[in-house]
């Protein structure tokens, strides 16, 4: 098996992994392509339907990246606007028990 060869393997499973909601394992597989990729000789016109396939998976792994990093962008937002309701809300009580006090 070529390392190109390896490298679609490895974006195989990291397809698998994100269809099946697991990023997290797509991502880890990362640095093993990269191993591999930096250790490949240069490519030949041989090998132009294994890289094609690996630029197809690519695009489905990107995607499950970026989605996943909108979530985490917007569950931040959401926390964040939650927490600046709640300080709101401390602030609130703060100036009744003031009120409370000099009455």
């Amino acid at each position: 098996m070529t390392a190109y060869e390896q490298v679609l393997d490895i974006a195989r499973r990291q397809v698998i992994a994100v269809e099946a909601g697991d990023v997290q394992t797509a991502a880890a597989l990362l640095d093993e392509r990269g191993r591999l990729i930096a250790a490949a000789p240069p490519t030949g016109p041989a090998d132009e339907p294994v890289i094609r396939a690996i630029l197809d998976h690519d695009r489905v792994i990107a995607t499950a990246f970026r989605r996943r990093m909108i979530a985490i962008r917007d569950e931040v937002a959401r926390l964040h606007h939650g927490q600046h309701a709640l300080s709101g809300y401390g602030g609130a009580t703060h100036s009744a028990r003031v009120l409370n006090w000099l009455a």
